[in-house]
């Protein structure tokens, strides 16, 4: 089945006799509109570790975990990601409000804004606060409310605070084998950080509570709990977090909310906390972690499900699809391949036609576009060409298109 068999859509079905014509005026287009594509959005990241305090390189290794897999996970977008990180003395009530108030003006409506601290915290009357180390000499601490308003103020798509920090005077405590950081992945930030909008704020535990750390039982560190469950299911796959009482496969699953990750969140976080727990408990029967029987993330606020359509003017793939049909199936092709990008490197040619990617069937281009964008770097390609089904392997990475 040749090329004469496939009709090619882009809104209304084509006939064969048109299909030269739409092909030289998509290219005009494309030529024509090149400069006039929009930015896609971008993830503006702020990492406060308060290594100054008394938890030191126990809160480094918190930060040096996130920043390892956001660095992994936008690796073949590194354009879409903006990542500041205040440490030891710059880690101040200041510098935070500082930073937000220099952003005002900057944002993007599509953007999101990603605040992440590790060190101590507590609460009060007033709220929850990050009680960093160069704030305590005149205890002007950083109350959660006002950094949401400092956030706030910059007019974002979705604000995300992720605080590592207790609602009362930390404490820390060694336990056996805590999780390996896996390799990063992109889907689930994809979802989590791009295609929600509102807030999404949650501290480490719950009111009134540590949230602990981890070290080896000789002080050496491996991390806090609440960053340890955080860390993973980041990198996780989609169907990893299914809904319960469904059987969930990689086919059926292509959308993490902030709603379902929070769950899971909760319940891996305890689950670090339990073993950390029974480990100090065998040790010392009348430690303090006696008196916490649980450790949950406090949820103030999830930011609601909100795909939006992303147009990124950098090439991951490298092709221009439409929609098709080959006899009675919905199918995508490819009309063109972009010289020096992954597709190409991967020998496509125009008309091959997309069957499915890393085995879910593709019918149409938007699917094709979510299977691409939701990988995590690497593509397994079922591919058909005139009459002939074969395999391609296709590691995505960021091409900037040379002008034409």
């Amino acid at each position: 089945m040749g090329l004469r068999n496939l009709e090619v859509r882009t809104g209304r079905l084509l006939s064969t006799t048109g299909f030269a014509l739409l092909l030289s005026l998509l290219g005009a287009v494309r030529n024509s509109s090149a400069q006039e594509r929009p930015e896609p959005p971008v993830l503006h990241v702020l990492l406060v570790t308060d290594t100054d305090s008394n938890l030191g390189a126990h809160v480094a290794l918190d930060s040096a975990n996130l920043r390892r897999i956001l660095s992994e996970g936008f690796a073949t977008r590194p354009h879409r990601l903006k990542l500041t990180e205040f440490k030891g003395a710059e880690a101040t009530r200041e510098k935070v409000l500082a930073h937000y108030a220099a952003l005002r003006g900057t944002i993007a409506a599509k953007d999101s804004l990603l605040f992440y601290y590790s060190g101590h915290g507590a609460a009060d009357d007033s709220g929850q606060f990050l009680a960093l180390e160069h704030d305590r000499a005149d205890r002007a601490w950083l109350y959660r409310s006002r950094l949401r308003e400092a956030m706030a103020a910059c007019s974002p798509r979705q604000m995300i605070l992720l605080t590592d920090c207790c609602s009362k005077e930390v404490t820390r405590a060694p336990a056996e084998d805590p999780p390996a950081v896996p390799k990063a992945t992109w889907p689930v930030m994809d979802c989590l950080f791009f295609h929600h909008a509102g807030v999404t704020d949650i501290n480490g535990c719950q009111q009134d509570a540590f949230s602990w750390i981890y070290d080896d039982g000789a002080g050496a560190p491996r991390g806090s709990t609440f960053t340890l469950a955080l860390v993973p299911l980041l990198c996780a796959k989609l169907n990893e977090f299914p809904a319960k009482g469904f059987e969930v496969t990689p086919a059926t699953v292509d959308f993490v909310t902030w709603e379902v990750f929070s769950g899971r969140l909760g319940e891996d976080t305890d689950r670090y906390f339990q073993i950390m727990r029974r480990s100090l408990l065998e040790r010392n029967p009348n430690h303090e972690v006696r008196d916490q029987s649980r450790q949950i993330p406090q949820l103030f606020s999830l930011a609601e499900k909100s795909p939006q359509t992303i147009v990124d003017n950098h090439f991951i793939f490298g092709s221009r699809i439409a929609n098709a049909r080959r006899g009675s199936d919905p199918v995508v092709i490819l009309l063109e391949v972009y010289p020096g990008t992954p597709a190409a490197g991967a020998g496509l040619r125009v008309n091959d036609v997309m069957e499915s990617v890393d085995g879910r069937p593709i019918r149409d281009r938007e699917e094709f576009i979510r299977a691409i964008e939701h990988s995590d770097g690497d593509v397994s390609l079922i591919v058909w060409r005139e009459g002939t089904r074969f395999r391609k392997d296709v590691t995505l990475k960021t091409v900037k298109p040379a002008p034409r």
